[in-house]
């Protein structure tokens, strides 16, 4: 489904990026340091991304263990 931004939808649907995406895009560059790559090719590089993601999922689940592990 395809929102413009021009609607009450769009507007309310584009806030949500400061809570759902940017936080971790603005983690990825300044905590971590992603800023270029260090590998060359676009599989390369998807799969350096997807391992700066698992990194930054598995903080998350570090963090919140407890709750996790009571719901395994």
């Amino acid at each position: 489904m395809r929102v413009r931004l021009v609607t009450a939808a769009g507007r309310q649907r584009y806030a949500l990026r400061k809570q759902t995406v940017e936080p971790r895009i603005g983690y990825l560059k300044h905590g971590l340091g992603l800023r270029r790559f260090l590998r060359r090719g676009l599989p390369k590089v998807g799969l350096e991304f997807t391992w700066f993601c698992l990194a930054v999922n598995v903080g998350i689940l570090l963090r919140h263990w407890e709750e996790v592990r009571a719901v395994l």
